[in-house]
């Protein structure tokens, strides 16, 4: 990014960092645009974004409206999802405390079937 265009992205913004020519390559593309353009078209800008504004907010608006079911039952089953997720971790943190005395019973087991064994013999 150039200088003037960092110095330009600063003065516009000056909460952000300019030094991430990622998150400012779309407004360094846009101010390129708008640098080119006659004045006429600069004048009319603020009417034009406001209007593509509305239209993304309607457009959202909309999207939600129309996928409010949808919605609802994503976090439905999310909520279930996680539910049914801390059921598993409590049972396998049952078992995996469980398991040493399992495992000691099943040392005392074999002992107990070996020494069996060699009386069988």
């Amino acid at each position: 990014m150039t200088q003037e265009i960092k110095e330009l992205c600063h003065l516009l913004f000056p909460e952000s960092s300019t030094e991430n020519d990622e998150y400012f390559a779309d407004v360094t593309d846009y101010i390129k645009k708008l640098g080119s353009q006659n004045w006429e078209y600069i004048r009319k800008e603020p009417e034009r974004l406001t209007e593509e504004m509305k239209q993304l907010t309607e457009q959202t608006q909309e999207l939600a409206f129309t996928n409010y079911k949808t919605f609802v039952e994503t976090a439905e089953i999310s909520r279930t999802i996680i539910k049914d997720l801390d059921k598993s971790k409590q049972s396998l943190n049952t078992f995996l405390d469980s398991t040493p005395d399992f495992l000691q019973e099943c040392d005392k087991f074999s002992q107990m079937v070996g020494s069996i064994v060699k009386e069988k013999r």
